[in-house]
């Protein structure tokens, strides 16, 4: 009896923070839909004046977005329509190196163009969802309470993903299904969960990263070998791009990385010559800058806690946020992509927080929980209204 009600009880509080999650992401979608008179393709981001932009491969009742060039929802959009690219009609190397999400997609939606947009939002509402489940599961191996779970589903990444039809939420809901496998020492399924989820995005390579670290450092190699074969199945692919498009998208994204701190110190510079601007550039502009200011604490702090002896988790937070030292202008200019590229971070902070207990770890939790709410609200508070048409 006592083994069943401490059962019942995981349950209920297993169910009550992924309950308040559906729901807060649910009133999110109703509120950015209605605008577009609940048009799921309000969410895409087509952009009249990007260069990818042509009518025959919208369809009908798809909201573009005029005097604009969109965002990157657009391109998973296309590569939803064909992704084993036999009708060429968008040939972006770059764009189609990130497969999961839009395959996933095209999978659930039949092949059917009609469906892309709607299925585009469930992906990632149910990723959002599952990944907090996993996350719930990794929490209570170091007796954290599931409502921690609040901090990895409304982080920046899986907000924007959601709000923009990114693929982020996916990536994420796989990255950590394989922290799972891996702490069950299941490194087979680990790597396999890990090569899906750099297929989604290659910036999954950072949660792989520490793994093999751990794994060297107590000498086993099988299991090395194993958790680093789960870059092949990306390579094999760039392999395939080549064939098919001519090009690789791997070269491309590695332009996005440059010396550390430049790319965070032209976005300074250009940030303090905006502040005359407006309150409203002022608060996207401080949007940016706080970020920064928490992958900075992040990089000291996690390699400090390092040098005590090597913890898995911490290893990963210093992965990222290091790795955001790196980021180009193009990275760091605007919240839509500071937000997501390097938020694996956030998680993490969690677990590392509950491996060790330190007493600063609380603070960046905070301000990671002030971005989330931030990030609520910038589309109904500080993002421009951008005018548009839907297609006959």
């Amino acid at each position: 009896m006592k083994s069943t009600s401490i059962h019942n009880g995981r349950v209920v509080t297993t169910a009550l923070p992924l309950t308040l999650i559906l729901v807060i992401y649910l009133a999110f979608l109703a509120g950015l839909t209605a605008r577009y008179g609940f048009n799921p393709s309000g969410l895409i981001g087509i952009g009249e004046r990007n260069s990818s932009y042509t009518p025959a491969r919208l369809g009908s009742g798809i909201v573009v977005f005029r005097d604009s060039d969109g965002y990157d929802g657009q391109y998973f959009y296309y590569i939803a329509q064909d992704p084993f690219f036999r009708r060429g009609t968008f040939a972006n190397p770059v764009r189609y190196q990130r497969i999961g999400y839009p395959l996933l997609v095209w999978l659930l939606s039949l092949g059917k163009r009609q469906l892309i947009p709607v299925m585009m939002v469930v992906v990632n509402l149910l990723a959002v969802v599952f990944g907090s489940w996993l996350f719930i599961n990794l929490l209570r191996q170091y007796d954290l309470s599931p409502w921690y779970s609040l901090l990895f589903a409304f982080n920046p990444g899986e907000i924007l993903g959601v709000q923009m039809d990114l693929a982020f939420p996916l990536q994420m809901a796989l990255a950590m299904g394989a922290l799972i496998a891996w702490e069950k020492r299941r490194s087979v399924a680990a790597s396999v969960l890990l090569a899906a989820s750099i297929l989604t995005s290659e910036s999954a390579v950072l949660f792989l990263l520490p793994l093999v670290l751990a794994e060297a450092m107590a000498r086993r190699w099988r299991e090395v070998i194993t958790l680093a074969l789960s870059v092949i199945p990306y390579l094999v692919y760039q392999g395939v791009l080549w064939v098919c498009m001519g090009a690789g998208g791997i070269g491309v994204s590695a332009q996005h990385l440059g010396l550390p701190f430049v790319g965070m110190g032209q976005v300074l510079l250009a940030s303090i010559n905006r502040l005359s601007l407006g309150p409203l550039m002022l608060a996207r502009q401080g949007a940016v800058l706080a970020i920064m200011a928490v992958m900075l604490a992040s990089t000291v702090l996690s390699a400090w806690k390092l040098t005590r002896g090597y913890e898995v988790y911490t290893s990963g937070v210093l992965c990222h946020a290091s790795a955001s030292l790196l980021g180009s202008y193009a990275i760091w200019e605007a919240y839509a992509s500071a937000g997501r590229v390097f938020s694996g971070l956030f998680p993490l902070l969690v677990l590392s927080y509950g491996a060790r207990r330190e007493r600063w770890s609380p603070i960046l939790l905070g301000v990671t929980a002030a971005l989330g709410l931030l990030t609520l609200l910038r589309p109904f508070l500080i993002s421009p209204q951008v005018p548009f048409f839907v297609t006959p």
